[in-house]
């Protein structure tokens, strides 16, 4: 062992031999001393209590280490000065509970360091068996080190703050990195690899600002904030977690900006709880369930987010959950683009859902909320559909090459579709089945392949001031027991009727515009029973209104005028009531009634 001074005046050095007296050095080495570490094994009978300003200086941390069996740390720093550490390795090699490194107060500066070996009491609720356990008030800054096989890496606990720059934490039985009560820390490019529970884990009122992390292979998520934590991950890579990428749970409240979740077991990001805050140009793909899922009373706001090829849904909003998506990206996942169900109640502004598998948007059960400027496009089934009970209100959205139909009601459903574009799906701009009776303002439902607007079964509702063109069936088609109020639509230019009575199904239909149309303005067959009023149909390829088979109902205060065929035909069985009608320039004429001859016996 041998003493060594540079200068006068300048801070003494001592070097331990590799068969030295660690403690004993430490013990007399003067405040603000430095302590050299020859190359070996340096152990230690019983944990080293420090509480004066030191540096102890190895060799490197795979040929340097301080290794310690005891119960408690191996080392412990609570002074009020400063402790650095450099170039070692602490490893704590018994089985009895115990930190590799305590840090209570006092500033301390750690580079190129290797600990191990924390142990936690068997039972204890207690946050022990770290290696390295920071609480009190004391300040860190870690540069290049690594924190492994222990209970937890690191532990920031009270009003520690700390920075780490380009330090791993990994293969530890729960988190790589824990901030409890109130501390505070910074990361920049950490590695948190293989923990049992979470890659790094916020909770209490702790905040957290990283940039940069990797969090691969942990049991629960790569990063996890909870209870009352906050702060933001920059550009954080959170990959082939156990169950997420990101948690956010309890009222925890962070900022997530451009990061990628991807290939996690279940969550690419997960807000539960009364959790919220922003995720902002994040990347959630390929996850085993869903890319963002938003349950309890969680309200996030969701900007710029993308979520592809997940294996499920792309955006799951569930329970009694809300807050804002906007500008969003969901597309080619294997469910849903974005699912609304229970009794949520998200607002989605601008969104893209395309090429999803079903649906664009699926609303279900009492879920509600709005979408407004969203596209939904060449998704495998609707744009979107809304079931259940659900009222969504659907504000401007553009449906466009969907293989079902654009919007789609079923069930109970109900709500407002508003100033929306619905145009060449192939299963028709809107259809509205079950008991649905939503109400459609200013649609447009144009080129689709069946009829723009479709009702069935025991649906109904209102459509007002929509317009019905130039698709491969009828403008509106109105089926089954269905009794809709339609007023004031245009139906010009589709290749059936403009609108089409089948079945039992009736209803009103007031002010409505049937023109163009290449076969009539108006059909009414089977059995329906509808009540038109002040329509007006003109060039039709056929008959302005058609009555056929056992059809009735009331047509009043109508005008049929140059259509290629009769003003109003009446054929089958048919018995309408028509009232004030103007029939004029038609090529054959106003009013034809045909009456097929009953043979005789």
């Amino acid at each position: 062992m041998r003493d060594q001074t540079d200068s006068p005046g300048s801070s003494p050095v001592l070097e331990v031999p590799r068969d030295g007296d660690l403690a004993s050095v430490l013990e007399r080495v003067p405040d603000c001393g430095t302590v050299l570490l020859s190359a070996g094994e340096h152990p230690i009978a019983l944990p080293l209590l420090i509480r004066k300003s030191v540096t102890v200086i190895g060799c490197g941390p795979t040929r340097c280490t301080i290794t310690c069996s005891e119960a408690e740390s191996v080392m412990t720093f609570c002074g009020a000065g400063s402790l650095r550490l450099e170039e070692l390795a602490l490893q704590h090699s018994g089985d009895r509970p115990a930190d590799v490194l305590r840090l209570t107060s006092g500033t301390s500066r750690i580079e190129r360091c290797f600990f191990r070996g924390g142990v936690a009491a068997e039972g204890e609720m207690s946050i022990d068996g770290a290696a390295l356990n920071c609480f009190e008030d004391a300040t860190v800054a870690i540069v290049a080190s690594d924190f492994a096989d222990s209970e937890y890496g690191i532990v920031l606990g009270g009003d520690v703050r700390a920075t780490l720059d380009n330090c791993s934490c990994r293969d530890n039985r729960k988190s790589g990195l824990a901030l409890f009560r109130r501390a505070g820390g910074s990361v920049s490019q950490g590695r948190f690899l293989n923990n049992g529970v979470d890659g790094v884990t916020v909770c209490g009122e702790s905040r957290l600002a990283m940039d940069a992390g990797l969090m691969t292979n942990n049991g629960r998520a790569g990063l996890a904030f909870v209870a009352r934590a906050s702060g933001e991950a920059r550009g954080c890579l959170t990959r082939e977690n156990g169950q997420f990428g990101i948690y956010v749970a309890e009222e925890a409240k962070p900022t997530l900006v451009g990061g990628i979740s991807e290939r996690n077991k279940v969550v690419g990001i997960a807000y539960k709880g009364k959790s919220g805050g922003v995720a902002s140009g994040c990347l959630c793909r390929a996850n085993e369930k869903h890319g963002v899922s938003v349950s309890d009373r969680a309200r996030p706001t969701l900007e710029n987010v993308t979520c592809e090829e997940n294996k499920r849904s792309g955006i799951v909003y569930s329970d009694d959950s809300g807050g804002t998506a906007r500008r969003c990206l969901s597309r080619e996942n294997e469910g849903d683009g974005i699912a609304v169900s229970d009794r949520a109640q998200p607002t989605l502004e601008n969104l893209t859902s395309e090429g999803n598998d079903p649906s664009g948007i699926a609303y279900s059960d009492d879920s509600g909320g709005a979408a407004r400027g969203c596209l939904c496009r060449a998704n495998e089934k609707h744009g979107v559909i809304v079931g259940g009970r659900a009222r969504p209100s659907l504000e401007n959205l553009t449906c466009d090459g969907n293989i079902g139909s654009g919007i789609a009601y079923t069930d109970d459903a109900g709500g407002v579709a508003r100033g929306s574009i619905c145009r060449e799906c192939r299963g028709g701009g809107v259809s509205v089945s079950g008991r649905a009776r939503p109400t459609l303002e200013d649609l447009t439902c144009e080129g689709n392949d069946l009829s723009g607007i479709a009702y069935d079964d025991d649906s109904g509702g209102l459509a007002s001031q929509c317009t019905c063109r130039a698709n491969r069936g009828p403008g509106v088609v109105v089926g089954g027991r269905a009794q809709p109020t339609l007023k004031n639509l245009t139906c010009e230019g589709n290749s059936g009727p403009g609108i089409a009575y089948d079945l039992d199904a009736g209803g009103t239909a007031h002010g409505c515009i049937c023109r163009a149309n290449s076969t009539f303005g108006v059909s009414v067959a089977w059995r329906a029973q509808p009540t038109l009023e002040n329509l007006t149909c003109e060039g039709n390829a056929c008959a302005g209104i058609a009555y056929i088979e056992d059809a009735g109902g009331t047509a009043s205060g109508c005008i049929c005028r140059a259509n290629k065929s009769c003003g109003v035909f009446v054929t089958g069985r048919a018995e309408p009531r028509l009232v004030n009608l103007t029939c004029e320039a038609n090529e054959d004429g106003g009013i034809f009634t045909y009456r097929k001859p009953i043979p005789s016996a």
